[in-house]
């Protein structure tokens, strides 16, 4: 019964890794995409790009992290990456209503 617990538990992790990572790279996507499509202009660049650097630069850390991994088990099922991606995602959203305000 404690092998399958134990396993339960480290499949929630590899879920919920899993659905934050892929709700994380849309926006960062999106973000390249959007960052893009006004390098024309560098004030508008300058203003809105620079709030969400260090957005960029924690998304990219996380990257190599599950990119040094053995195996996709490994690197998803560490609980500490679904916290570290919510985190990401909730400090996205944070910057992206202080620019819409």
């Amino acid at each position: 019964m404690k092998d399958i617990e134990i396993w339960e538990k480290k499949l929630t992790n590899i879920i919920d890794s899993f659905e934050f990572l892929l709700q994380v790279q849309k926006k960062y996507l999106n973000l390249k995409e959007a960052f893009s499509l006004v390098q024309d202009s560098p004030l508008i660049l300058n203003t809105v790009q620079g709030p969400f650097k260090n957005f960029e630069k924690s998304f990219i850390r996380l990257i190599e992290k599950i990119r040094n991994k053995s195996s996709v088990e490994e690197a998803l099922s560490n609980p500490e990456l679904a916290k570290d991606l919510a985190k990401l995602d909730r400090n996205f959203e944070d910057r992206l209503r202080k620019i819409e305000d």
